[in-house]
C-alpha cells in the first residue's frame, strides 16, 4: 500500500487556467436593447409627460400571464385582496371576447389610468388612426402582419378588456362570530365606439375612436394609482412579468427613507399586499427624480425663506421640490455651523443717531469711528457683547 501523499486532483494554477478559459457569454438584442434604455432613462430626468399610473389594486393583484382558456370565471388572491374577471360576450360571432392576459393589456391598464387622472374624465379619446393609438402605448403597427402582429394582438386585446366584468373583493377577519367581505362589480368600459380600419392601421377615420369608462371602475382605478416611468414601461413592453414588477418597486423606492429603509407604510401594502390599509397611505412624491446636490447658499436662502414673516413651510418646501423636514435639519446644521453668530449687514454712510430698531430698557451704545454703531441691551451676557464688541473693532 502506498503511503505517499497524494498530489491535489486540481491545482490552483489549472483552477486559474480554467477560470481565464470561461468567456461569458455575449448579451442578447433585447439584453442590449434594455441596457440601452436604462442608460438613457438614468441620463435624463423624468418630465410630466414621463408619469404613468396603475390602480393599486392591480399592483396588489395581477392579470393572467397567460390565457386562462374557456372558463366560466377566473380570478387570483393575494392578502386580503381576490380580483376576479369575467368575460364580455360577442353578440356578432356568439362566442365570449375571452380574458385579457398577457403584456398588452397591462399596457392598456397604464394608459386607462394615466388618462383618466390626466382628464378627470370618464370619456377617453382613442385617436383616429390605430397606429396613433399604438404609438401612444409604445408599440407598432409594423411588427408583424400575422396573428402575432402588435396590431391584430392590440385589437384583439382590447376587445377581451374593454367587454370585460372586474370584481375586487376583500376579505376582512374571520371569526366564529363574524365575517366581513367588501365587494365591488364593474364594468370596465359599457360604452365605446370603434372606427379604425383592421387592414391598414394607418388610415384615418373621420370619426375619431373613443371608450367610455364605467362609473364605479373609474372611481376605482384613480383613488389610489401607484407611479410608474413611462419610458421603462415601453422597455419592459414584451415581458408581463417584468411589467408586474416595476411599480412595486418603483414605489418601494420612493418610500425609502435617509438610512436606505424602506417605509412600512408602502412596502406592506404595495410590494407584497398585506393589509388594504397599508396601501391607502401611499404617497407620491413629486420632483426630481434623482438626488439633488444642494449648495450652501442655496441652503441658507431656503431657510431663510422658510423664517420669513408670513412664510408657510411646506408652500416653500413644495416650490423647491425638497421635503419641508430637510429645511429644519439644515436650519439645525447651519446653527452648528455658525457657532452661535449671525450675519452682519453694515450699511454705508449710516447715520448713528437714527436707530433702526425701537430703543426700549436701558443699553449700551458703542461708536466704532463713526463707521459703524453698535446697541447692546442690558439682557445681553456679558461673553457674547465682548466677543461682538472684538469683531467689530478695527
Amino acid at each position: 500500500m502506498d503511503d505517499k501523499p497524494k498530489p491535489l486532483a486540481i491545482t490552483v494554477d489549472e483552477l486559474r487556467k480554467r477560470a481565464e478559459a470561461k468567456q461569458p457569454k455575449p448579451l442578447t438584442h433585447a439584453q442590449q436593447q434594455l441596457l440601452e434604455h436604462s442608460a438613457n432613462i438614468f441620463g435624463d430626468l423624468a418630465t410630466k409627460k414621463d408619469a404613468a399610473y396603475l390602480p393599486r389594486e392591480f399592483v396588489q393583484v395581477t392579470l393572467p400571464h397567460s390565457n386562462p382558456g374557456d372558463v366560466p370565471a377566473w380570478q387570483r388572491t393575494n392578502g386580503n385582496l381576490t380580483v376576479a374577471i369575467q368575460p364580455g360576450w360577442n353578440v356578432v360571432e356568439k362566442q365570449s371576447y375571452g380574458y385579457p392576459y398577457g403584456s398588452i393589456p397591462r399596457l392598456l391598464l397604464f394608459w386607462i389610468t394615466t388618462e383618466a387622472i390626466r382628464k378627470k374624465s370618464r370619456r377617453l379619446e382613442l385617436g383616429h388612426s390605430l397606429s396613433g393609438f399604438m404609438a401612444d402605448l409604445g408599440l407598432s403597427a409594423y411588427t408583424g402582419r400575422g396573428k402575432r402582429g402588435d396590431a391584430k394582438r392590440l385589437r384583439n386585446q382590447m376587445e377581451r378588456l374593454f367587454n370585460a366584468s372586474i370584481s375586487f373583493v376583500n376579505t376582512g377577519q374571520r371569526t366564529d362570530d363574524e365575517f366581513r367581505i367588501s365587494r365591488l362589480n364593474m364594468h370596465v368600459a359599457p360604452k365605446s365606439e370603434f372606427w379604425w380600419s383592421r387592414k391598414d392601421p394607418d388610415q384615418t377615420a373621420l370619426w375619431g375612436s373613443w371608450i367610455e369608462l364605467g362609473e364605479d371602475f373609474y372611481s376605482a382605478i384613480t383613488a389610489f394609482p401607484v407611479p410608474a416611468d413611462l419610458r421603462a414601461l415601453r422597455a419592459l413592453k414584451r415581458s408581463p412579468l417584468a411589467l408586474d414588477r416595476f411599480p412595486p418597486r418603483r414605489a418601494a423606492l420612493r418610500s425609502m427613507d435617509r438610512s436606505g429603509r424602506v417605509g412600512s407604510d408602502a412596502s406592506t401594502g404595495v410590494c407584497i399586499g398585506a393589509r388594504d390599509g397599508a396601501m391607502a397611505k401611499f404617497q407620491l412624491f413629486s420632483g426630481p427624480e434623482r438626488r439633488r446636490r444642494w449648495s450652501e447658499e442655496q441652503k441658507r436662502a431656503l431657510v431663510a425663506a422658510v423664517f420669513a414673516p408670513g412664510a408657510i413651510v411646506s408652500e416653500v418646501a413644495r416650490r423647491a421640490d425638497v421635503c419641508p423636514g430637510q429645511i429644519y435639519r439644515w436650519r439645525q446644521e447651519l446653527r452648528s455651523a455658525g457657532a452661535g453668530f449671525a450675519a452682519v449687514v453694515v450699511t454705508a454712510d449710516a447715520d448713528c443717531g437714527q436707530s433702526i430698531a425701537p430703543r426700549t430698557g436701558e443699553a449700551i451704545e458703542i461708536e466704532f469711528g463713526g463707521t459703524a454703531c453698535l446697541r447692546i441691551p442690558s439682557s445681553t451676557p456679558p461673553s457674547l457683547a465682548a466677543a461682538v464688541v472684538r469683531a467689530l473693532r478695527p
